[in-house]
């Protein structure tokens, strides 16, 4: 259903004047735990090939921002257009992204406001960052959606010093996973890194205002940031060298908030740098279960 803007609080109010009222929204919430089970590392001498480049659109988003559905078009655009090498993330930051009164879902993240302020800031929607990287020519890791596409297909040049391989066993008993983050590299690196795992949820129906000024409020919401497993900066990989055949183990068991949908989830982890440039070296995704 469609309904036009200016006539959202008149309805309101009508309803205030009846015995009802305006549905209450869900608030989207964290996991409600998260325990580190394994953190190991090792040197091999079987080098792996290196994998392609992976790359991450964090779009910045929200269900008032008259934009932001082209924009998630465009995001979608770009990672159907290059399968299997771009990660899209929903960032639903506390700017434009309040619900509204009819709204199914609150996708106002406090990880995502977070995660803004860190890369950002994030000054308006819909925008981007693209591997987090700081692009020559530009002030800002935030880009309007024009400049995606090209950055996106700049990153896709580059190769990677490490792969990344991840794995979910999930038990429906108690809708829980048991995740295994593998990082193997391929290269040397001197910088220290860090890395940082996500989980997102699609499929979500919740209100969303389109440039007609018509708010759709059966509108479908995908890769939307639930939790983030890591600290929002990242945690470090290790102390280890970081030299060809360095192969980190990471595992981690997550239990799943009621209100999740596992079958529409997805795990996303990277490595990134640290200090001031934060840029991804290599990303990857699986579903949940």
């Amino acid at each position: 259903m469609k309904i036009k803007l200016f006539s959202v609080l008149t309805m309101c109010s009508i309803v205030l004047y009846t015995t009802y009222s305006c549905k209450e929204v869900d608030v989207l919430t964290k996991s409600t735990t998260e325990v580190a089970l394994l953190d190991t590392t090792y040197l091999t001498t079987t080098i792996e090939a290196p994998e392609n480049k992976v790359i991450v659109l964090e779009e910045f988003t929200g269900v008032r921002c008259i934009n932001c559905a082209p924009g998630h078009a465009e995001a979608l655009s770009i990672k159907t257009s290059n399968p299997g090498r771009v990660i899209t993330i929903a960032h639903h930051s506390h700017f434009l992204d309040d619900p509204y009164p009819y709204s199914y879902k609150n996708l106002t993240s406090d990880d995502a406001e977070e995660i803004s302020n860190f890369i950002g800031p994030v000054s308006s929607k819909p925008t981007a960052a693209i591997d987090r990287k700081l692009f020559t020519g530009e002030s800002s890791k935030i880009l309007d959606k024009v400049k995606w596409s090209n950055k996106v297909n700049d990153q896709l040049l580059l190769t990677s010093p490490v792969n990344i391989h991840l794995t979910s066993i999930f038990n429906a008993l108690d809708t829980s996973a048991i995740l295994t983050f593998t990082t193997h590299f391929t290269q040397s690196v001197s910088d220290p890194l860090k890395f940082s795992i996500m989980l997102t949820e699609s499929e979500i129906i919740t209100a969303q205002l389109l440039p007609t000024m018509d708010v759709d409020t059966n509108y479908v919401h995908e890769e939307v940031l639930r939790d983030v497993i890591t600290e929002i900066e990242g945690n470090s990989i290790g102390t280890a060298t970081l030299e060809p055949g360095r192969v980190f183990v990471k595992q981690y068991r997550l239990k799943l908030n009621s209100d999740w949908n596992p079958d529409n989830m997805h795990i996303i982890a990277f490595i990134h740098k640290t200090g001031s440039s934060y840029e991804i070296l290599q990303a990857s995704e699986i579903p949940l279960k």
